[in-house]
């Protein structure tokens, strides 16, 4: 197992997303998720996995000013669908406190809810209907800022600071402070792993949301390209080297459009191969690899489906080394997984338990479960945390 050159003994790990508290969205009605900093979410197919991370990538997209409209698109849901469907009147809005922590160790607790607002037209349109700022000072809250549902922003002496608030958009994501900046600075550090085959082989000028993009900025410092070099070839054994041409072709106005096209060589073949040509296995390989090494100091990497195209080896492997780059760079990292060998290599403070009842999804960090005593006695007995996993989903 190859290892970054960084040591590793004297790193004191952070978790920058701590816990989140979700009622009314999708599959989740009332609902509690506490985030380890580094581990999995494990449960049955439908149970809830995804919503956890949906509610993530949601947080973060209004943090960074994304507007509503454009979010419910990306989920690719109605308005309607967004809403916990057990209140058919969908009167409630869906609400989302997340716990987060900067990287000089202060925690902020971001509020807001998301309500359903009918038109005229009787189209349907969603609305911050409230939103607040807070931070922990030596076990007290202290207010950053609070919206009301008339849009005005009061801050910590509760005195009205602004009324020019957009509906679609979160205050936070604009507001001119030391605090919201730090909080913005975390949230730009999340990645969440959305993984197009359709776009694997080349990079246009200008995006950087591509595996060739990723690759291609690992190429460029030496040290980080010699340690992700090591590591697929570990990974992926007949790996010989990447290499990368440019294409120019035609933009508007008869602009010159500069995209990059990135080759691989195998060492049984003579000549560079595209990524065309590789599985969908390969390039999610690739992919996760690149970007954990890609990622900066205190942020958070979430990942759907970790073990999809792998073969358990190769599984194994990518995550072992997600683990290094964790503890090496102070990175939280999260996957949803439902490959028994991964889960058995975890410990119960490292797995979100996902389950569903009539009420809606649940989450519980398997080292606070009413069942850690048998899930203790389950493993001192050489059982295998599969086995509880296995045995709580039916």
């Amino acid at each position: 197992m190859l290892c970054l050159t960084r040591r590793l003994d004297k790193v004191i790990i952070k978790k920058m997303i701590r816990s989140l508290e979700v009622k009314n969205f999708k599959s989740i009605s009332d609902a509690k998720a506490k985030f380890p900093t580094f581990g999995a979410i494990v449960g049955l197919n439908a149970a809830g996995k995804s919503n956890l991370i949906q509610v993530v990538e949601f947080a973060r997209s209004l943090v960074k000013g994304v507007e509503l409209e454009f979010i419910q698109s990306r989920i690719g849901s109605t308005a309607e669908e967004l809403f916990n469907l057990r209140d058919r009147s969908l009167s409630k809005p869906f609400s989302i406190c997340i716990e987060v922590e900067s990287e000089d160790g202060q925690v902020y607790i971001l509020t807001f809810a998301v309500s359903l607002k009918k038109s005229l037209s009787d189209e349907s349109s969603l609305v911050i209907s409230e939103e607040s700022l807070v931070s922990e000072h030596e076990g007290r809250m202290i207010d950053i800022y609070r919206r009301n549902q008339e849009g005005a922003i009061f801050d910590e002496n509760r005195e009205v600071t602004s009324f020019t608030v957009r509906e679609d958009k979160l205050w936070i994501s604009n507001f001119n402070d030391s605090h919201a900046e730090k909080v913005r600075k975390i949230f730009r550090d999340v990645r969440i792993h959305h993984f197009d085959v359709r776009s694997r082989w080349l990079y246009p000028e200008g995006r950087n949301d591509s595996i060739s993009r990723l690759i291609s900025s690992l190429m460029k410092r030496d040290e980080l390209y010699v340690n992700f070099l090591k590591i697929i070839k570990d990974v992926m054994p007949n790996f010989s080297d990447f290499k990368e041409i440019e294409i120019l072709g035609e933009k508007a106005k008869n602009e010159v459009r500069r995209d990059i096209l990135l080759l691989l060589q195998e060492k049984s073949l003579q000549g560079y191969l595209t990524m065309r040509s590789l599985s969908e296995g390969d390039l999610r390989t690739l992919f996760i690899l690149a970007t954990g090494l890609d990622m900066p100091p205190n942020s958070t990497f979430l990942i759907e489906e970790i073990e999809n195209g792998m073969h358990p080896d190769r599984v194994t492997k990518v995550v072992e080394y997600l683990d290094t780059f964790s503890k090496a760079k102070n990175i939280q990292i999260i996957f949803s997984t439902h490959s028994p060998i991964v889960i058995n290599d975890l410990t119960p403070k490292n797995i979100i338990f996902v389950e569903k009842d009539e009420q809606g999804s649940n989450f519980t960090l398997l080292s606070e479960s009413e069942d850690v005593g048998k899930i203790k006695d389950l493993l001192k007995g050489g059982g295998r945390l599969s086995d509880y996993i296995m045995t709580k989903s039916q």
